[in-house]
């Protein structure tokens, strides 16, 4: 597959300043997962890292997941048994929607 990158810079986009380049006082980091919530499509490995962050950070990152799949209520379920409480499931975003998706958040993570 690939990627039309052109369609994350059009003309009319609101343009996100990167988090990194913001002042480090933000509170917090917007994390954005898009794609199918399957096995194999890293989600498992997203909360187990989120949830080894040190309860200051952990507090710090807010997670989005938009997609759905077969391990959508799987995924859920471990959020609230880590007791993650900064995530929201958004549910499955059609296709011309994804741009302005991924322009809502500071880090991506790409499922494979």
């Amino acid at each position: 597959s690939g990627v039309d990158t052109s369609a994350f810079a059009t003309h009319d986009a609101v343009v996100n300043p990167s988090h990194w380049t913001l002042a480090l006082s933000l509170p917090v980091v917007r994390v954005g997962f898009v794609g199918r919530i399957d096995a194999d499509k890293g989600w498992e490995l997203l909360t187990q890292a989120w949830s080894l962050l040190p309860p200051a950070q952990r507090s710090r990152v807010h997670v989005n997941f938009w997609g759905g799949g077969q391990e959508a209520g799987k995924l859920e379920n471990r959020v609230a048994a880590i007791g993650l409480t900064n995530a929201t499931f958004h549910g499955q975003v059609s296709p011309e929607q994804v741009p302005d998706v991924h322009r809502q958040f500071d880090i991506h993570v790409v499922p494979s």
